[in-house]
């Protein structure tokens, strides 16, 4: 039950942060041309993103809950095939802590991503190991459970193989960095788990 609850509010994140829905991947090998076109023209032409920019912001500022926008929208969120791959809490010691999980899912077809300027600012398509470089070049600022979940899609050339290889995961070990101090206190940086300075 926890587990779903944490794909709810994931599905919840992608609509507030990038204008993400997950909802059923239509079939084309058993619909008709006309049935698909017919499917994805609310998508391609009508209003659609104008009433989901309108109801991300108020699921943002509680008006509107996720649930009861669905209802309204005959929308069912597909959760079966988002992956749980790795669960970060915040190194003891940060004057703001958080207890993250990450999931791994396939971006819909027909939709366009929008940063929402609060929790997200910009965004771009990317793959992984370019985005990595860019961060060793300076170009692009990230934290380790970020570079970490990157460094974990690396191998994987495509979507069903990232797909697969996340299936295989289980449920993910948390990491709880630990922050490093000089002699006089001062933070100089983390200690993973592995690490020879790690505390066990």
């Amino acid at each position: 039950m926890t587990y779903l609850l944490f794909k709810f509010e994931l599905c919840c994140s992608l609509l507030l942060e990038v204008r993400i829905t997950v909802v059923p991947k239509i079939d084309s090998s058993t619909l008709s041309e006309k049935q698909v076109f017919k499917s994805l023209l609310p998508l391609a032409f009508g209003d659609f993103f104008d009433r989901f920019n309108l109801a991300r912001h108020a699921v943002h500022d509680g008006t509107l809950s996720l649930i009861d926008l669905c209802a309204q929208e005959k929308l069912r969120l597909v959760t079966d095939n988002i992956h749980y791959v790795s669960h970060w809490i915040t190194p003891v010691g940060e004057p703001r802590r958080f207890d993250t999980r990450f999931f791994i899912a396939r971006a819909p077809d027909a939709q366009e991503p929008l940063h929402d300027d609060n929790e997200t600012i910009a965004s771009l398509w990317v793959a992984p190991a370019e985005a990595l470089a860019m961060h060793k070049r300076g170009e692009l600022a990230m934290i380790p459970p970020t570079t970490s979940n990157l460094e974990f899609l690396v191998p994987h050339a495509t979507a069903d193989d990232a797909l697969q290889a996340s299936m295989k995961i289980g449920m993910p070990t948390t990491i709880l960095p630990q922050i490093k101090t000089n002699a006089d206190g001062k933070v100089i940086g983390i200690s993973m788990p592995g690490d020879a300075d790690y505390v066990n």
